[in-house]
């Protein structure tokens, strides 16, 4: 009752705080709810080496914040820079981040000289790449959505509604109607019931697009349709990869900084996942 009370006020008082930051914050490419991403980025690759290091020293974590955080302060910075399609400028500047930032970490490790660095470079090579890709490049993504001077505000607010109604129907569905679990080895409790719910929230939420911002969303309803199902598996994916990271390092949560929600990671994994969806359509739609 306790998680369910505290999710519950965290609804109430998170969301409306985020779409007012997102809708009225919209000077320098929305700077506001864009650097909150970035900072969430760089929360979610602290997280993920503790998951994956647990006794990392503080080098370590430095590291991973730069590589988690770089691809998407990169593309944040392309947009002042660089002309272009909001992917366009997505590819070119947080892929050259992602290639830098590997190039960079890899020089320590070419150069090592005692035998320990030596035989570790597979290791830490491996959790690097990791860092960089999830969640530095596919968290990156969502400056495509967040910093559009023009329209970033309503597509913050849809995109948000796609994956939190995914989320929200999941899990009330779940815990209340919910009977056929264990469909998923790395989250036993999900339930069948739970899914369908929480698929047909990201439909419904990706269909209610030209209602709520008519002079945005044109009325496809077919890519729409498409939208919300792909969305939605993504949502899914996000969770469920998170868990299976969890799942292997033995622990419940990624963190504790988000009362009802964990850590950074277990609040940021599914909208990381489904922010390149979301945007890969948004330019089949012509919006992006």
């Amino acid at each position: 009752m306790k998680n369910i009370i505290t999710r519950l006020l965290l609804f109430v008082v998170a969301l409306p705080t985020l779409y007012l930051t997102a809708w009225y914050g919209s000077f320098l490419h929305r700077m506001p709810i864009s650097l909150l991403a970035i900072a969430f980025s760089i929360g979610a690759g602290i997280e993920l080496l503790k998951l994956l290091e647990p006794q990392a020293p503080f080098a370590r974590k430095l590291g991973a914040a730069i590589l988690s955080g770089t691809p998407s302060l990169a593309a944040y910075l392309g947009l002042f820079l660089l002309k272009g399609s909001a992917i366009s400028v997505w590819l070119s500047s947080a892929g050259a981040a992602v290639m830098i930032l590997f190039l960079l970490a890899s020089v320590p490790k070419a150069y090592a000289s005692k035998k320990r660095d030596i035989q570790e470079t597979k290791f830490l090579s491996s959790h690097d790449a990791l860092l960089i890709m999830y969640p530095g490049l596919i968290a990156s993504s969502l400056m495509m959505i967040t910093g559009s001077e023009e329209i970033g505000g309503q597509l913050v607010i849809w995109f948000s509604l796609v994956v939190f109604a995914n989320d929200s129907f999941a899990w009330l569905i779940g815990i209340s109607l919910g009977r056929h679990r264990g469909i998923f080895n790395v989250s036993p409790n999900k339930s069948l019931e739970g899914l369908i719910a929480g698929l047909s929230g990201s439909m419904a939420a990706s269909l209610a697009g030209p209602l709520l911002f008519p002079a945005l969303v044109p009325a496809n309803w077919l890519v729409l349709a498409l939208l919300g199902g792909v969305c939605g598996f993504f949502v899914v994916a996000g969770d469920l990869f998170e868990s299976a990271l969890k799942r292997s390092a033995e622990v419940k949560d990624s963190g504790d900084t988000i009362p009802g929600r964990g850590g950074f990671l277990d609040s940021f994994d599914s909208i990381m996942f489904t922010a390149p969806a979301f945007a890969f359509f948004m330019a089949i739609l012509g919006i992006l």
